[in-house]
């Protein structure tokens, strides 16, 4: 993945590594920008499912965060 990013910030001469490319579309393309994004996305209940894993007791993972609490 940060492979990709990489070569996607240098073929959109992006040079600040903290700006992730990124263009106004309402529709998903297939622009190296959109497969980018599905790439990145699609790896997320990987990335979810890690960072379970690797918890301390008691801690709580930033998507825990990102989910609405009932009341």
């Amino acid at each position: 993945m940060q492979n990709a990013l990489q070569n996607l910030q240098l073929q959109y001469n992006i040079y600040n590594s903290e700006i992730e490319p990124e263009h106004e579309s309402d529709y998903y393309c297939n622009c190296p920008i959109h497969n980018y994004q599905r790439m990145k996305w699609s790896r997320y209940g990987v990335q979810n499912m890690w960072s379970n894993a690797v918890m301390y007791p008691g801690q709580h993972t930033f998507s825990a965060f990102l989910v609405p609490l009932s009341e």
